[in-house]
């Protein structure tokens, strides 16, 4: 799992691939990552915040 606000501001974050082992995204995981272009999410995920 990728915790809650695990990125969060991270603002260099440009691209993130997440491993197929990953299965839940946590609640605003990704906020405030304004460089953030890509994110691959694999089909196992089944949760994600929002």
């Amino acid at each position: 799992m990728i915790e809650t606000e695990a990125f969060a501001n991270c603002t260099s974050l440009t691209l993130i691939t997440i491993p197929d082992s990953v299965t839940e995204i946590g609640e605003d995981a990704f906020s405030n990552c304004a460089s953030l272009t890509s994110v691959v999410i694999p089909s196992r995920v089944s949760r994600m915040g929002i």
